[in-house]
This record gives C-alpha cells, structure tokens and sequence, in this order.
C-alpha cells in the first residue's frame, strides 16, 4: 500500500471522525447589594478526546472553545492532505464555511439569550410597578411597624371598653 493510499483512509475515516464535548452548566444564586436575588451561570467544556477544557460564564466562550478545537482538527487533517501534494481548496472552503456558520450560530444564541434576559426584566419591572400601584392605597399592610401600633391601640381601647362595661354592670346591680 503506498503513502497516497494510506493517506486515503486516513481522510476517510476522517469524515467520519467523531469529536465529542462534555460542557456541565453550574447555576449560582445570589443577592446583589440591594437584596435582589440574581441567578448566573457558569460551565465548563471538556474536549473528550484530546483532553483540553475551558471554563465560562458566557456560553459564546464555550462555543468558540468547541470551534477553535473543531477547527485544529481540520487543519490538521488538512496539513496532512498538503503535505502529500494535494490542493486542499474543496476542505478549506468547507472549514470556511463551518468556521462562519459557527460564529453566526453563536451570534444568534447570544442575541437570543439577551432578547430573553431584556423580556425577563421588563416583565419585573412591570410587575414592580403593579404591585407598587396596588399597594399604595394601604401603605399600613406592608408596613409592619404601623400594624404592631394599631393593634396596641386596638388593645388598649378594648381594655377600657371592658373596664367601662364592668363599672356599668357594678351600678346596675342591686345590692344584695
């Protein structure tokens, strides 16, 4: 067998060759300095084969890991293809195409992610504003410290209100 033929079947199998990413999303929650409860993400992508990983908490850094690591092991197989004398146009072209379709899959999940994340702060700030609306007409329920005086006030009446009942029934008894 010569080396063209063995070159071959190594670029054979390489169109079949799997490469496989392990990514693990970790979700943190938190306060920010106003007592608002945050959520974030963070993860790591771990390369199967060839061992390398990354951490983020943005996942277009994890993409660009998956790409970069996808993109080596073209290149790879394409220097191979070179070195025996070949043009490799056809696989350059097909890396610049994948190499695009990358960066604009990720431009998209991105942009999406932001869509999502503006919806969600809308959609609270919204609801701040109705709960807001709806509880200004009774500023005494959300306010524990007025509630605790009122119902000392309410106790103190009640006890008179009972003081002046019994001295009441004391003067509407005969005596016996």
């Amino acid at each position: 067998m010569s080396k063209q033929d063995d070159l071959w079947k190594e670029l054979e199998s390489a169109q079949s060759k799997v490469v496989s990413f392990m990514v693990r999303f970790t979700q943190q929650l938190w306060q920010d300095e106003k007592g608002e409860p945050r959520i974030s993400w963070r993860g790591s992508v771990k390369h199967v084969q060839g061992d390398e990983n990354t951490n983020f908490t943005d996942f277009a850094e994890g993409l660009s890991f998956m790409q970069s690591q996808l993109q080596a092991i073209t290149e790879q197989t394409l220097e191979r293809y070179r070195i025996e004398g070949h043009p490799a146009s056809s696989m350059e072209e097909g890396l610049k195409i994948w190499e695009d379709a990358t960066r604009r899959y990720t431009e998209m999940w991105v942009s999406g992610w932001q869509q999502s994340l503006a919806g969600a702060q809308q959609l609270k700030t919204q609801m701040d504003e109705v709960v807001r609306k709806t509880m200004t007409p009774w500023p005494e329920v959300i306010n524990p410290v007025v509630l605790v005086e009122q119902n000392r006030q309410l106790k103190s009446e009640v006890e008179a209100l009972k003081a002046r009942i019994l001295e009441l029934e004391r003067k509407q008894k005969p005596d016996t």
